[in-house]
């Protein structure tokens, strides 16, 4: 468990990155794998507050965000975490938070042929 920097760093040391999720059924692997445990994902908007984009420098086009999320409660939460379950679905959603708070992180590592 680790701040989303230590994370992301921890990723890149090993050859990856925090993952960057693309699709619905990313989306649905990463649940049935880590259920409602709360992870880093490659997610954030530490340069322009409400500008979410992957670690890659792409922009957010696939959201899963919880209802009422992002909120930039207490104007601290620049990082996102997947872990929320709805009931309605069992796909994981996100939600910003502190990216000083300590939790797992998900790599993703690029294979190459």
């Amino acid at each position: 468990m680790k701040t989303w920097s230590k994370s992301r760093q921890d990723c890149i040391t090993n050859g990856a990155d925090l993952v960057i999720i693309n699709s619905t059924e990313e989306q649905e692997f990463i649940s049935k794998r880590f259920g409602d445990a709360q992870a880093w994902i490659g997610l954030s908007d530490k340069d322009i507050e409400g500008n979410f984009k992957w670690v890659d420098d792409t922009l957010l086009t696939t959201l899963f965000w919880w209802t009422g999320e992002p909120n930039d409660y207490g104007r601290n939460e620049d990082c996102a975490i997947t872990g929320y379950n709805s009931a309605k679905s069992n796909i994981s959603t996100w939600a910003d938070f502190p990216c000083d708070v300590s939790v797992f992180g998900i790599c993703e590592m690029k294979i190459f042929n």
